[in-house]
């Protein structure tokens, strides 16, 4: 807690200081020591591809279910991830598509209705997710704005609020000491009911690949809940892929 002191040398002190202590505590500050942490913008912008494969739990009807899965992305609008499971005793094969402005999701195959409301929350985690690699923060036409310290898995961390027209809020935690991304989290809804929640998505045990920090693990929360967790069990970063990679 800031404490009220008095004194000549004291105020002269903090206004000597105010300048720097306020310089170090931008946003904007912020994000580029994340970059540097994260293996640096030359690194991180001549990967523009990734992809992965994992395995984890998601919790759904009451159930919690193991799945497998594998995914691909590249900046800034093309990913495809498929997600295998078993739900009593059936099979269950569900693929996320998005390339550009054309977007598929196929269960078992069957390409599955959606409609523009699907389609912009589509839109919108993929663009939350594209803020994720850091490097599109550098971009003008977002605003940047500081809220303050938090805690993420018992470590403090300090929060960079991105607004963009057209897009969800989104506000990413950086760890105090490592400079690394431990949280994201912004507002959507379910696709059924159209009931808002608040989805936060954790960073967990982060490894150097290809000289990037990685994170092996990621929580999602919805409402503070746990929905989905996943470890990564092998990444591939790339420069480009063919878009084949994001055929449903």
């Amino acid at each position: 807690m800031l404490r009220f002191l008095t004194g000549a040398t004291v105020v002269c002190l903090l206004l000597g200081q105010a300048g720097r202590v306020l310089a170090e505590d931008t946003a904007q500050a912020i994000i580029d020591k994340a970059i540097k942490a994260h293996g640096g913008a030359e690194k991180l912008a001549k990967f523009k591809a990734v992809q992965t494969s994992g395995k984890g739990t998601i919790e759904v009807m009451g159930m919690t279910l193991s799945f497998t899965a594998e995914g691909a992305a590249q900046m800034p609008d093309k990913f495809k991830s498929a997600l295998h499971l078993e739900i009593a005793g059936m099979k269950v094969t569900q693929v996320q598509a998005m390339n550009g402005d054309k977007i598929t999701i196929t269960v078992n195959g069957k390409e599955a209705p959606i409609n523009d409301d699907m389609r912009k929350l589509v839109k919108d985690q993929v663009y939350a997710e594209s803020l994720t690699s850091l490097l599109p923060l550098k971009e003008k036409s977002l605003e940047l704005s500081l809220v303050g310290e938090s805690k993420v898995d018992g470590q403090p961390a300090v929060g960079v609020k991105v607004a963009s027209k057209g897009h969800p809020d989104v506000t990413l935690y950086f760890d105090k000491k490592t400079d690394l991304l431990v949280k994201a989290e912004y507002r959507t809804r379910e696709p059924g009911s159209n009931q808002d929640y608040n989805q936060e998505k954790l960073f967990r045990d982060y490894k150097d690949v290809d000289g990037i920090k990685t994170p092996m693990k990621e929580i999602i929360q919805k409402d503070g809940q746990k929905f989905i967790e996943v470890e990564t069990l092998e990444v591939k970063y790339l420069e480009k892929l063919d878009d084949s990679a994001f055929e449903p």
